[in-house]
């Protein structure tokens, strides 16, 4: 195929051109363009949602994973202060095991490390 002449050239860059501007001017282009826009919009606000829809329900899940753990811990201080208080009263490590729903050898643990026994 032959080289076109920079004229020539010219010439179908402004044919093309003419064309475009003929098709970007019926409605039915515009009406594709505007479909297409909305799609994308619509699109990047579902992706928007979903994204938001994530992170809280990752919060609310953060939140009540720290609550449990903390009610958790705070049983188990509480079951510590009976234990100790319980030892203090020179109450049977049995019964006291009885009573907090620890182990004997958790209650002997913890005698040794008050040094109550």
């Amino acid at each position: 195929m032959k080289p076109l002449k920079p004229t020539a050239m010219l010439r179908l860059q402004n044919e093309a051109i003419e064309a475009y501007r003929h098709v970007a001017a019926t409605d039915e282009f515009k009406e594709i363009e505007r479909l297409r826009s909305r799609a994308r919009h619509n699109e990047a606000s579902a992706l928007r949602h979903a994204r938001n829809e994530g992170r809280n329900e990752g919060r609310i899940e953060g939140r009540n994973e720290g609550r449990l753990e903390g009610m958790s811990e705070g049983e188990q201080k509480g079951k510590i202060n009976v234990v100790r208080n319980a030892l203090r009263e020179k109450m049977p490590i049995e019964i006291i095991a009885r009573l907090t729903g620890l182990s004997v050898p958790e209650v002997e643990q913890l005698a040794n490390e008050f040094q109550c026994v």
